[in-house]
Parts: structure tokens; sequence; C-alpha cells
């Protein structure tokens, strides 16, 4: 089997990294909200009596395996121990008048599945969006 080469190293720490700040920043984002004092089930569903539009979602998990756990690792294509990341994570904010900003994106290392989505929209113009993805097949 052939070695990963240096730069693929220190591209997947690079990665890692940015993730990290990433995920550290939108959970910053998202503490910073506060929630209602009385919910009604419906309410909170939606996120109480005001409507969010930032947010993030983790997700973990592992395998026990109780057979062979090398083909087990080779047919669901990820290592074994836990994994996980940022499933989901949206944040905008308007930065002028009739103009939002966004991010969106998520983060998960083990599958290599990767996405950053940057934009700007103007109402009544148009939008500007630069996107990057990664994934596994």
């Amino acid at each position: 089997m052939k070695k990963p080469s240096r730069n693929y190293r220190k591209l997947s720490a690079l990665r890692r990294k940015a993730g990290y700040v990433m995920g550290a920043s939108l959970l910053a984002a998202g503490m910073s909200a506060r929630a209602a004092d009385k919910v009604t089930p419906e309410q909170l569903y939606e996120g109480g009596t005001n409507t969010y539009s930032n947010w993030i979602e983790l997700g973990g998990g592992g395998f026990f395996t109780g057979g062979n756990k090398a083909q087990a690792q080779q047919l669901l294509g990820l290592p074994g121990g836990a994994f996980g990341g940022i499933e989901d994570a949206h944040y905008q904010q308007v930065v002028a008048t009739n103009t939002i900003a966004s991010l969106d994106g998520h983060y998960l290392p083990e599958n290599h599945d990767y996405l950053l989505k940057v934009g700007v929209a103007k109402d009544n113009l148009g939008y500007f969006r630069i996107s990057y993805d990664n994934f596994r097949t």
C-alpha cells in the first residue's frame, strides 16, 4: 500500500484545523442565543417564540463489531473507533441594507466529507456564492 504524501498529510491537518475553527465559531455564535421561558411543544420544535436563522448540528457515532473487525471496517468504509463532526451548520448576518452574508457547511473528517459555502445576496440585484466541496464515494 502506498504511503500518503507529506503534502497530503499537511492538507489533511489543515482541513481538520479549519473544521475545528468553524465549529468553535459557530458554537460560540449559537451559545449567544437565549431560550424562552415558557415554550409550547410546537414552539420547542420551531425554536420557541423567536425563529433563529443560525444553527449547528453535531453528530457522532461508532461501531461495536463482534466478528471480523477488519472486514466490517472495509465494508463500511470507516475506520475503527469513534467518528463524528459537524453534520450541518448555517450562519447568516445582515451586513448592509437589503444585503445578507451567509456561511453554510458540514465537516465529517472520517468520511472525508467537507462542504463550505460563503455567499452574499442583495435584494433586487443578485447574489455571489463561492463553494468548496469534497466527498468520498
